[in-house]
């Protein structure tokens, strides 16, 4: 993701390609990013609060994209078979 939003911003690809060292620490960003989603729904509900239908969505919706970015590299190869990219 981070790579897309340089390239929004117009960092040039020379620099977004020296970014390849955050892919080994794919599963470290996962689990933060698990640890990060936990504690907010833990504080969301802390002393007995009721967050709102929007907290919680958006709670759900956090945790499908680290879901999908956890199961998607199993899957790429035959997304981009599927796309025509192979």
């Amino acid at each position: 993701m981070l790579p897309i939003i340089l390239f929004q911003l117009g960092i040039g690809s020379a620099l977004i390609g020296t970014l390849t060292f955050f892919a080994q620490s794919t599963v470290y960003f996962l689990i933060a990013a698990t640890a990060f989603i936990v504690v907010g729904v833990i504080a969301s509900f802390w002393n007995r609060r009721r967050p709102g239908r929007g907290a919680i969505l958006l709670f759900a919706v956090a945790a499908c994209i680290v879901l999908i970015a956890y199961l998607l590299p199993s899957y790429e190869g035959g997304i981009l078979r599927v796309l025509g990219f192979r």
